[in-house]
């Protein structure tokens, strides 16, 4: 196979990948809270908190904040996926805003139809949130 070929096979690729639903043309900014209760987690299991302070969650194409107690673990989403109903982020690593050595793995996985997400924090939390659209910017055809 040449170069051009290759080429071709490439643009026509990125061409189809580009039109499958779930491809986002825009950004839907989302916020999130997790207003009833908090469930806390570690290696033996997971148990409702009876301290309780809501979390704020700010999802975008290009920034997750996750924000609990004194300070935000924040950072550009490693993965962000938008399917017909479901949005999923992740992020590696992320900072806790306050302290040095404060990082978390976190993956949240929102349901665009009811707001409601699934909201992961390392081995720290395991909550369910939910959400509003704040903005849209999603272009039209």
């Amino acid at each position: 196979m040449t170069i051009a070929h290759l080429a071709g096979l490439s643009l026509a690729v990125l061409t189809w990948f580009i039109g499958l639903p779930g491809v986002a043309e825009g950004q839907d900014v989302w916020q999130c809270r997790n207003h009833e209760f908090e469930i806390g987690c570690d290696q033996t299991g997971c148990t409702a908190s009876d301290a309780h302070t809501p979390m704020d969650i700010s999802l975008s194409d290009t920034a997750i904040s996750v924000c609990a107690y004194t300070g935000c673990w924040t950072g550009a989403p490693n993965y962000l996926r938008r399917g017909a109903r479901f949005e999923i982020w992740t992020g590696y690593r992320l900072p806790f805003s306050t302290q040095a050595s404060g990082y978390a793995d976190i993956s949240i996985t929102l349901d665009t139809t009811t707001g409601v997400a699934n909201v992961l924090v390392g081995d720290l939390y395991a909550t369910p949130a939910t959400c509003t659209v704040q903005a849209s910017v999603r272009e039209s055809n």
